[in-house]
């Protein structure tokens, strides 16, 4: 972690990250989303030196490298990417982040010095920050965004910020998928179970299902069920609610982008999203609590029997 020398801000760094040669890497860090930060990759500058074990600084070892920064619109994300002649030798490096636009008072007194090395007094007359880092030790984590002909801010971002969310989105819809399984063989065992409690003869008829999950069926495994650990659980249904959306999500992800496939042809996203918006809520409790329970002689379990009439019970429970 790191803060900013001036205005005291606290970042954290996300990790090194470089392509298959080795000779490619990023810097990423990110700042809280409620930062004051500028979010224009011209107003930041960086610095780049060797540094020795005692982090003393000394030339950098590696030759031919240029760098350039990327801010990552509002996310409070900023990388710095460095590209090299040759692989990055094993050696510490330290950057250098400058800030020049302050969107932050400056605080009067530090605690800290911000990375602040020994005679550099740089650090009290500019908003900065610094980082150690070695790209070339073993074990830095390769990213394919790095490995591509042209960089692609979005797909660094992507597999160093959101993927890991990503997964933890799907991993929580699989769990919906397998707990709305499981609630559909309870509506069938209990519906089975109507047709064999009777009181004096009588049994309850199977009420009409709400419309909402009348059609609804569970398909495919789960990711403990499935041989190769991958869940294939997916909804079927005629019913959307108000304001949801019909999507297989399994069949992208983010950084592909979901909006092509959910927008119609001739409608912008901001259309599509009002639309949307104004769809209203779904019904779905008032069907639920408006459900007639009739007994096969045609009369009302709940209107014309009171909860405290035990003959009743099994058919109440």
């Amino acid at each position: 972690n790191f803060k900013t020398s001036k205005t005291n801000l606290d970042g954290t760094v996300d990790g090194i990250y470089t392509n298959k040669s080795g000779n490619r890497a990023l810097v990423m860090m990110h700042f809280s989303t409620t930062a004051q930060i500028s979010y224009n990759a011209a107003d930041y500058r960086a610095f780049l030196l060797g540094s020795d074990t005692s982090l003393n600084s000394e030339p950098v070892s590696t030759g031919g490298i240029k760098g350039s920064f990327y801010a990552f619109g509002s996310t409070g994300y900023v990388g710095v990417l460095l590209n090299a002649d040759r692989p990055f030798d094993r050696q510490v490096l330290n950057l250098t982040v400058r800030a020049n636009a302050e969107l932050t008072m400056p605080v009067a007194e530090q605690a800290h010095n911000g990375g602040k090395l020994a005679g550099d007094e740089t650090f009290s007359k500019y908003d900065q920050w610094r980082v150690f880092f070695n790209p070339g030790a073993s074990g830095v984590q390769k990213i394919a965004a790095l490995d591509a002909l042209t960089f692609d801010p979005a797909q660094a971002y992507y597999e160093v910020a959101l993927k890991e969310e990503e997964a933890e989105a799907r991993n929580a819809l699989d769990q919906k998928l397998v707990e709305m399984r499981t609630n559909l063989t309870q509506i069938q065992s209990y519906t089975s179970d109507l047709q064999t409690t009777k009181i004096d003869g009588l049994f309850l008829r199977p009420p009409a299902v709400p419309v909402s999950i009348a059609t609804d069926k569970i398909t495919g495994v789960s990711a403990a069920e499935a041989e190769n650990g991958a869940s294939t659980l997916a909804l079927h249904t005629k019913h959307v609610v108000p304001g949801g959306f019909a999507l297989n999500w399994r069949a992208g992800d983010v950084y592909d982008g979901y909006l092509d496939a959910l927008v119609p042809a001739g409608q912008s996203y901001a259309q599509f999203f009002t639309k949307k918006r104004d769809e209203g809520t779904d019904p779905t409790s008032q069907q639920v609590s408006d459900m007639l329970w009739i007994l096969s002689d045609g009369t009302s379990l709940t209107q014309d029997y009171q909860s405290s009439d035990v003959t009743m019970r099994p058919l109440m429970n």
